[in-house]
């Protein structure tokens, strides 16, 4: 990891972002219809839902948090 984080330091922040991020080409109004897509493809998602994946996802929710806060406190 060590190797990784010595090479981001050699570009700057522009360059790093400009290899990670895509440019998009899309007008405001295609921006808003995907928007419109995905927010209803989410809550289909939700709806189908079973009891026991929102618990799981909630539990999942649950150890990320308390892994940041562990990190957070150790740095």
């Amino acid at each position: 990891m060590k190797t990784t984080r010595n090479k981001f330091k050699e570009y700057s922040d522009k360059e790093l972002a400009e290899s990670f991020v895509f440019p998009s080409y899309q007008t405001e109004e295609q921006r808003q219809d995907d928007s419109i897509v995905i927010q209803k493809l989410r809550e289909e998602s939700s709806k189908n839902r079973t009891e026991e994946t929102t618990m799981m996802l909630q539990l999942l929710h649950l150890k990320y948090k308390i892994e940041d806060y562990i990190k957070k406190n150790y740095i």
